[in-house]
């Protein structure tokens, strides 16, 4: 995949591998490889975990120290978006521009959405700061 046109219109699947299928962790993953020429973890947190138990498992992942993250307050381009879904943050984008975000969730297939449609549930924003 080579242009952001190539990440839109992906079947959501969890666990899928884009361009086939894709969650909403693969899907964003598979972007920063392709486009941003970066190698992300695989994943933030076991889908197979409860709701409950995500929050911890990001903060084991993203937060704590030596994490390969930066929690930073403005996006910009490649920038991990991670959203709180039924009270829980659960749901990742990438920032791309202009306010807008690629995404795909339960339902849907992948799309570049406007923030602005999400902001009131976003907890939180990430830079990758690369391996150490």
């Amino acid at each position: 995949m080579q242009t952001l046109a190539d990440f839109v219109g992906i079947p959501y699947e969890p666990r899928g591998t884009p361009p086939q299928s894709a969650d909403c962790w693969s899907l964003i993953l598979a972007y920063a490889q392709s486009m941003l020429h970066q190698n992300w973890p695989p994943y933030f947190y076991d889908a197979s975990h409860y709701m409950s138990d995500a929050r911890k498992i990001i903060n084991a992942t993203i937060e704590e120290p030596g994490a390969n993250w930066e929690r930073v307050d403005t996006p910009r381009h490649g920038d991990v978006l991670i959203f709180r879904f039924k009270g829980f943050p659960v749901h990742c984008g990438v920032y791309i521009e202009r306010d807008q975000m690629l995404h795909t969730m339960r339902g849907r297939n992948s799309t570049i959405e406007p923030l602005e449609h999400w902001r009131e549930n976003l907890v939180a924003v990430f830079r990758w700061k690369g391996a150490p």
